[in-house]
């Protein structure tokens, strides 16, 4: 009967034995607790654009993260394995609380303590910045100037511009967070102008005014032959004024008689990086050249063009290294007639 119970006891013991080697292991500890929170708990003047980070452990495999405006937060989001969270945008001059609770792989937990920030109440947008716009140009020319500003709370923007010419525009916008706004203006007169922007999001909170970028106005090319009211004769490529004319001047016309070519010679400025011209027969509406010169001998640009006799309209345009118009300057009713003989003789009255 000994004998029996002994082999009972044994094969008990054994069996005993072989479930507790295969049943898990439970941790002693749970995981470490997380730590080091940013914002740091009390923080105020939190931007509402924050993301949560904090300090987690090497035992560590996964967090749950309680998140709200209770003072006990609810639960947003769990199963986590990393140290970082965004909310997404949080609400202006508003107290959050948020805690961690960490897992390790046999899912004891530890959470941390309940940590707070209050988040910025309403501020003003950024000092914008005017980014492009010409340094110099012609009066008369629509000049574009663009600038931007940034608002702490991702509000959309309006802008205002002083263009230092006594003209302070009306309020544009909005504009979404983070896109620039491009605004035009013509100054009328010769002069140097400083330009100003600001800056007022959708609650009204107005910015200070940007630093101020200047721009000169002044002409940026002229014509050396073609001047309003005059006779021209080119022989052999040289241009001779033959003389001012009155009637000539009223009705917006300059004669060019010529043996070769019509040929317009401009002088332009060291900001002219290069010129345009447009040529339109007048008589033709739909006859017309496009020339673009951008190699300048001497700040002088000259080009040719093999017209018939006829009357045309000539527009020169400059343009700056960025692309902007800078200057613009047209001559209406231009007279172009080529050199000959049987209008030589009608010119000096000899009939023929």
């Amino acid at each position: 009967m000994k004998k029996k119970l002994m082999k009972y006891f044994v094969c008990a013991s054994m069996i005993v034995s072989i479930v507790s080697m295969s049943m898990p292991f439970a941790s002693a500890e749970p995981p470490e607790v997380a730590s080091n929170p940013y914002p740091s708990s009390g923080s105020t003047g939190v931007t509402i654009f924050v993301n949560l980070h904090w300090t987690g452990s090497n035992e560590t495999v996964a967090y749950a993260i309680y998140f709200g405006v209770e003072s006990v937060p609810p639960l947003v989001v769990s199963n986590i394995t990393v140290t970082t969270y965004n909310p997404g945008k949080l609400q202006k001059n508003t107290t959050y609380y948020w805690e961690i609770v960490s897992f390790n792989s046999d899912q004891e937990s530890s959470a941390s303590p309940i940590w707070m920030f209050t988040t910025a109440p309403d501020t003003s947008p950024s000092q914008p910045n005017i980014i492009t716009g010409p340094a110099t140009a012609a009066k008369g020319i629509a000049l574009n100037f663009t600038a931007i500003a940034l608002d702490p709370e991702g509000d959309s923007l309006y802008y205002q511009w002083n263009w230092g010419d006594g003209n302070v525009s009306e309020w544009f916008g909005p504009c979404v967070f983070g896109d620039s706004i491009a605004s035009t203006h013509i100054f009328a007169e010769n002069g140097t102008y400083e330009i100003t922007v600001h800056a007022k999001d959708v609650t009204g909170m107005e910015s200070v005014w940007s630093a101020s970028r200047e721009v000169v106005i002044q002409p940026q090319f002229r014509f050396y032959n073609l001047k309003q009211g005059y006779v021209y004769l080119n022989f052999w490529g040289f241009d001779i004024g033959y003389g001012y004319v009155y009637a000539l001047d009223q009705a917006l016309w300059t004669m060019y008689v010529s043996n070769e070519v019509f040929m317009v010679v401009v002088n332009v400025t060291a900001n002219v990086s290069y010129m345009k011209y447009r040529i339109t027969n007048l008589v033709m509406q739909d006859e017309h050249w496009i020339v673009i010169d951008e190699n300048f001998t001497n700040l002088t640009s000259v080009e040719e063009f093999p017209l018939d006799t006829g009357f045309y309209n000539i527009t020169a345009y400059a343009y700056d290294g960025h692309g902007n118009m800078i200057g613009r300057t047209m001559r209406n009713w231009v007279i172009y007639i080529n050199w000959k003989w049987p209008i030589l003789k009608r010119l000096l009255g000899r009939g023929g």
